[in-house]
Order: structure tokens, then sequence, then C-alpha cells
């Protein structure tokens, strides 16, 4: 522990109270990564610790269920008081919380054993759910009964979907049993957090297995899938295919839904909307393993999609890897029409007109890419005004 979490704590010993830093950061610490932010929880009341911590200013939003954010250094640092959290009516947020004097039963609230684990200032491991096994072990597994636990907070699901989606990860049996049949509770959660947890997850290398596991849970995701368990089969082999490309994971999936309608649903930024759906438009295209052709549907929209297309078609077993190596190697030493140190205004004063300004920049494109001129403006006027005959 460093920095701004240990003063916290060290403040709090110091006025006669246990404190710990608890959850995701310790999980980091045992996996030799540095955590993004640090929580603390204590079995002072929030009373004290506004108390302890007066001349800090203080974020006081989550006071009513035992928080206090402390600001120092422009950091702030969440401190808790250890409780136990009341009945979950809306699948989401317990109604009340009982503050408790019990680290045991503060931890035994959490979702999963490896977020259920405290540290002391001596950097001792305070595991009282085999956590740290289950670390080592690489398996999530929820604290006491998932059937409980996914019932308290739907959006666990996904946050059990999202950890075990990490390379050499695995859903503990009776918690994947539960993710699956409570799926349906993910109506009760804002789109946004759905979201926000499933564009995390794709990204991961294990993302495809535990996809292939849990189909119930992303029929409850996106309402319009309509899919098979043997075709659901062939889009979780497409996504271990894309080697934790996460658009392109989310483009499987959504192809087989109402594409439009779950972007919208689930509010989706604007580029990634933009880079999906332009995907869609491009699949109508007949591919040809050919430069020009590749070339021109490169200025038509650019490398990047390009390749998003081409990759998504060799993942879909419609193209081959060398055509992907092609493309990529299209995109790396081309030149596109944007890229021309030669404007179509200075074309207009070479005395080109209407149309032929822009079959000006083709016919000089071509040249450059084929190594004929090179891109310079001067060297590409001169060489427009001796093939002016060729393009007049």
């Amino acid at each position: 522990m460093v920095g701004n979490v240990n003063f916290i704590i060290a403040s709090l010993l110091e006025a006669g109270f246990e404190a710990y830093a608890v959850g995701g950061c310790v999980r980091d610490y045992l996996l030799n990564k540095i955590p993004n932010d640090f929580d603390v929880t204590t079995n002072a009341t929030p009373d004290e610790i506004i108390d302890v911590f007066s001349s800090f200013r203080l974020n006081l939003r989550g006071l009513k269920h035992g928080t206090v954010g402390v600001i120092r250094n422009g950091e702030m640092i969440e401190i808790t008081t250890f409780r136990i959290d009341g009945e979950y009516s809306d699948s989401r947020h317990p109604e009340s919380v009982t503050f408790t004097s019990s680290l045991k039963q503060d931890l035994a609230r959490r979702d999963f054993t490896v977020n259920a684990m405290a540290l002391d200032s001596n950097g001792n491991i305070i595991d009282y759910f085999d956590g740290r096994k289950d670390l080592k072990d690489k398996i999530i597994r929820s604290v006491g009964n998932p059937k409980e636990r996914f019932s308290e907070d739907a959006l666990r699901i996904m946050r059990g979907l999202r950890f075990a989606s990490n390379k050499g990860f695995s859903l503990e049996k009776n918690t994947l049993l539960w993710c699956n049949r409570l799926a349906e509770n993910l109506k009760n959660v804002a789109y946004e957090r759905i979201f926000a947890e499933l564009k995390k997850m794709v990204f991961l290398e294990n993302c495809p297995e535990i996809m292939r596991k849990t189909l119930p849970v992303f029929s409850a995701i996106f309402p319009t899938l309509k899919t098979s368990k043997r075709q659901w089969k062939q889009i979780c082999d497409c996504a271990r295919l894309a080697e934790g490309d996460g658009d392109l994971v989310l483009a499987f999936i959504l192809f087989s839904a109402n594409t439009e309608q779950e972007l919208l649903r689930l509010r989706a930024d604007n580029k990634l909307k933009k880079k999906i759906l332009l995907l869609k438009q491009m699949l109508s295209i007949p591919f040809k393993r050919d430069r020009e052709f590749l070339q021109a549907l490169m200025n038509e929209f650019s490398k990047e999609a390009v390749l998003f297309f081409v990759k998504y078609l060799v993942c879909t077993k419609k193209e081959t890897v060398e055509a992907y190596a092609l493309t990529y190697e299209i995109a790396e030493t081309c030149i596109l029409l944007k890229d021309l140190q030669l404007n179509g205004e200075l074309i207009r004063r070479a005395g080109f007109k209407g149309k032929k300004i822009h079959f000006a920049k083709e016919f000089l494109l071509k040249a450059v890419n084929s190594g004929d001129c090179e891109n310079v403006s001067e060297v590409l006027l001169d060489y427009l005004e001796e093939n002016r005959n060729s393009i007049l």
C-alpha cells in the first residue's frame, strides 16, 4: 500500500479504529498489478470518519450507504464502514444497510471470493472465504450462495463474466449455473452499466470461452439476438479467431441481432456505432483479392475500415489470412487521395476543370503508388503537365 491510502489507514489506526484496504485493490496487489483505485473499510462509523478527516475535502454522496470519500493530493479514497446489506428489491441496490463491528460480516456481503479479501497496514491478507486460493487457481466463485449474490445485484453476473474472461480464468460450476439461471434479472440494470462491463470483457483473451458457456446471459443482454446453440458456437469460434479485437467480437454478436436497435438500446458511443454500421455496409461489397480494388476501397472508406472489414472476413472464414496480409501491406505502403500533396485548387490552376480534376487526382495517385512519381507537390505538378494529354 502506498501514498494516500497508506495515510488514510494510518490516520484511522491512530484514531483507535480498525482499517483495511479491501476488494479489487487487494486482488490486484496479489496479482502484482498496480490498482486503478483503492477502497478502505473500517469499523469507524461515517460520523467518526468525518471527524477524523475533518480538515480534508470530503465527498458525502455515498453517506447513506456508509461511504465517505476523502480527497487528498487530488485523489479520492472511499472509506466505508463495515456493513451488512439489507433487502435488495430491485436486483441492484440494498434498501438499507446496517453497520457492524465485524470485518468478516462486511466481507461476506461482497460478490466474489477474489474480491472479498482485506489487507492490513502490515501487509497481512485477511481471507475468510479462500479468495487467495481461488485467485491462484484462477477461479471466479461467488461468496456464499451464488443464487443469493446474483439475486441481490444482477450486475454481478456481468462482473463475474468479465473477471472470468481474463487469461486462464474460469467460472466455478455453481456460479456459472446461477449466472445463466438469473440472467433475466439483468433487465433491472441500467443498460449503460451492462455495456460498460461488456466493453471491457470482449477485449479479454478468455472471453470467447466464457461467451460459449453463457448464451442465456447474452440473450438477456441482446433481446433481439436470434441464434441456436450451434450458431452461437460458430459466433464464439469467430470471436476466438478475432484474438482480442473486442469491436469485432461485438460485431459478430450484433449481426445476429437487430444491429441498429441493440446499438441504440445499449447506448453505444458514436465511434463504435459508426464502425459497426460501416462494417455492415461493407459486407455487401463483393471482395476481390486485388491491389487496385483494395486501394480504391481504402480511398472510399479508410484504411482502418478496410482492415476491419477483411479481418471480419478472415474470422468468418470467407477469406484467408493471406488476404489480410495483402490488405495490411497495402495499408502500410499505399498513398490515399487525401494524402496526395496536391489539392484540387492547384490542379484547377493547372488548367483542369470539373470532373477532370478528379481524374487528374486518380491518375497521380496511381503514379505515386506504382512508383512512377514522387508524392511532392512540385513533382506532381510537373508529372501532371507531362501527361496532360493522357488525362484531357
